[in-house]
């Protein structure tokens, strides 16, 4: 019962300093910034984090955290491949709307941020992202036996549907694209499973 008042009350917290790095950026962010955000005693919001680096790890690790949980519960649910990628693809979108100004400041300060986190903390974030790969292989695989995807390495594929994503959002982000990520999904799936390259004319 304690361990889960102690996690209910530190994803509070992670929420709370999500809205300060927004609002201030991560360098201008002090511990009593997120302390007041949180309505907790600065001493307090030592008790669960030592230091900003650590509060922000930990709020970039919950981000892989939740990215993970979302792609198990596709990856189990009894679809197809192309429903599941599509549900997942919708889940990120939306996920990267709900966070888009938090993306913006780490891509304004992340060159800063990254050299200021410890490698520890880099390699948690390695480690959660390379789960979120394996499980999405887990659906790409299924594709192939589906015959949606042609035989090549799944954890391939699924690098290749990540960056996908990720060039989607980036252009939100550095172009201030007014464009919905979510109305985009269609198009996403069709690079995706299709590629870029312009159909041929039937004749």
């Amino acid at each position: 019962m304690k361990k889960s008042i102690h996690q209910t009350k530190r994803n509070e917290i992670l929420q709370s300093a999500s809205k300060v790095f927004v609002k201030r950026g991560y360098f201008r962010t002090q511990m009593e910034d997120v302390a007041k955000e949180s309505e907790v005693a600065k001493g307090t919001l030592y008790l669960y984090f030592k230091s900003k680096e650590e509060l922000f790890a930990s709020l970039f690790e919950s981000m892989f955290d939740q990215g993970y949980f979302n792609i198990e519960k596709i990856k189990n649910l009894p679809d197809a491949a192309a429903e599941k990628l599509k549900l997942y693809v919708k889940t990120q979108m939306e996920f990267c709307e709900k966070n888009m100004e938090l993306f913006m400041m780490m891509d304004r300060e992340f060159s800063h941020i990254e050299k200021t986190l410890r490698r520890d903390h880099t390699q948690k974030v390695m480690k959660k992202y390379e789960k979120i790969i394996g499980s999405l292989s887990e659906i790409i695989d299924q594709g192939i036996k589906e015959k949606l995807i042609r035989a090549v390495d799944p954890v391939l594929v699924s690098l290749i549907l990540l960056g996908i994503i990720k060039a989607f959002v980036f252009k939100s982000i550095k172009f201030h694209n007014r464009e919905k990520l979510t109305d985009q999904i269609a198009i996403i799936m069709g690079i995706f499973l299709k590629g870029v390259g312009a159909q041929e004319k039937k004749r």
